[in-house]
């Protein structure tokens, strides 16, 4: 069996967590460079407040229900506009380099309402956001 890529893992995990609940809504997936595993956290439902999705690289899922509520993020509709490998090569041509550790998606709960963002953490530059919506608008974060 083939290794799932990001946007593979992330509809395995949205898959199983429509199992569980159908209310649940995406907040943030986050992996490394390496893609082995991912987490993804929803937005709950009555019975939890909020769910953290574990999915592996060959599509084995885990869900499990968290009590407190998780509130750090906007929801994200999917699907997404763009995929990770869309992502990775705005990061590149923007003059980034690909040496990047982690991968988060989320749309970040500040006082501007940005898209759902793939932010890459990119050795010696720090964060940089890739606008899910639009290759060309990729930026550093603080």
């Amino acid at each position: 069996m083939e290794k799932l890529n990001f946007d593979q893992m992330l509809q395995a995990a949205c898959d199983a967590m429509k199992k569980e609940s159908l209310m649940a809504q995406l907040y943030q997936a986050i992996t490394g460079k390496k893609m082995v595993v991912m987490q993804v956290i929803f937005k709950g439902d009555m019975k939890y407040p909020s769910y953290i999705v574990m999915v592996d690289d060959r599509g084995n899922t885990m869900v499990t229900g968290m009590p407190s509520p998780y509130l750090d993020d906007l929801v994200i509709d999917m699907p997404l506009e763009m995929t990770e490998a869309e992502a990775e090569a705005a990061l590149v041509a923007a003059g980034y380099e690909d040496n990047w550790s982690t991968l988060t998606l989320r749309a970040p709960l500040y006082s501007v309402v940005y898209p759902p963002l793939y932010i890459f953490a990119v050795k010696h530059k720090g964060f940089i956001a890739v606008d899910s919506t639009d290759s060309t608008n990729v930026f550093p974060i603080s």
